[in-house]
């Protein structure tokens, strides 16, 4: 399950997954070439879809478990300009003309804390405050910031142990 959102200049994530009711932390958003990609649903074929991505986008390859009306997944793209693109069942995107979005279990929580002027990463928390679906920290990742992920982790003396470290596929 997961909280994924854009507040206009910030994508933000939660880092939980989980699987066989253990909860595990994973990287639900990414950089690839000069867009900002961010996934939910299935872990292994959120997975598929990036790898779709880093392979150039080709509709003739878009993976068939996506077409199945029960068992797909979600993938949003902030292109340059900000421009979101959501990808539902099919390798073409729908064109969301707001500046705020947000994905998951934990949307609707995201969404009424930016109308009431939250930024993307207090919208994740506010989603993983009231969603049992969301937490384990906090990726962030800006438009400007080529190589890097930002993240927050919980429940630390501090409130939340920050660490900016270069991004890499797993």
């Amino acid at each position: 399950m997961t909280i994924i959102v854009w507040d206009g200049k910030i994508l933000a994530a939660d880092r939980q997954a989980t699987s066989s009711g253990i909860k595990r932390e994973v990287t639900k958003i990414r950089k690839i070439g000069d867009s900002l990609y961010g996934v939910s649903g299935s872990f292994d074929r959120c997975m598929a879809l990036f790898h779709w991505v880093e392979n150039g986008k080709d509709p003739e390859k878009w993976p068939a478990f996506q077409r199945d009306s029960e068992d797909w997944v979600y993938m949003c793209e902030i292109a340059p300009g900000g421009i979101v693109k959501k990808y539902e069942r099919e390798p073409y995107p729908m064109y969301i003309e707001e500046t705020q979005y947000a994905q998951g279990c934990g949307r609707d929580y995201a969404m009424g804390a930016m109308w009431m002027g939250a930024g993307a990463v207090d919208a994740v928390k506010a989603a993983c405050q009231y969603d049992s679906n969301c937490g384990m920290g906090i990726d962030i990742l800006a438009l400007d910031d080529s190589d890097y992920v930002f993240t927050i982790k919980p429940n630390t003396p501090s409130g939340g142990k920050s660490d900016v470290r270069p991004f890499t596929r797993t």
